[in-house]
């Protein structure tokens, strides 16, 4: 079974005092349009691999609703000997819903 968590819990992990690395797993351009903030984006996996111990909690979480690249990227996480790695549910998509603060980049005012 994934372990998964909603937006609530996320936000509760968050702001421990020792808070998982949140890991979005998104285009970058879909990145830098909105993401929660705190969230890091790694462009490749031998990134990660580099410089996330293993030791470290991770969630994970996606652009928009659809579970599946989470899902995905946990386990390529797993597999590469993460152990403590969870889906954030309903991603990006339902942290807005549940009216929590995003990070955006402002448009330019021409």
């Amino acid at each position: 079974m994934t372990a998964a968590i909603d937006s609530e819990s996320l936000r509760l992990r968050l702001l421990a005092v020792d808070p998982p690395l949140l890991l979005a797993v998104a285009s970058l351009a879909d990145f830098r349009r909105a993401r929660i903030p705190g969230a890091r984006h790694f462009a490749d996996l031998a990134a990660l691999l580099r410089e996330v111990p293993r030791e470290r909690s991770i969630v994970v979480t996606s652009s928009g609703a659809d579970d599946l690249t989470a899902a995905w990227a946990r386990r390529l996480l797993v597999e590469h000997g993460y152990r403590d790695v969870t889906i954030h549910r309903g991603g990006l998509r339902a942290w807005q819903a549940a009216a929590l603060p995003v990070d955006t980049i402002p448009r330019d005012i021409n």
